[in-house]
């Protein structure tokens, strides 16, 4: 999530609660990291 406000993050945590998901709080600069390490770790869930 790019934005900081706490009504969007209100949001962001009943959407990911309803659909049993997730919600990455990050900033445009850390953006990628949090992507490759989330796809990464998940990866290897699948694979083992």
């Amino acid at each position: 999530m790019l934005e900081n406000s706490s009504e969007l993050m209100d949001f962001v945590d009943k959407v990911t609660r309803i659909n049993k998901g997730r919600a990455l709080y990050t900033t445009p600069e850390h953006l990628g990291e949090y992507i490759l390490v989330d796809y990464v770790s998940h990866r290897r869930k699948r694979l083992s």
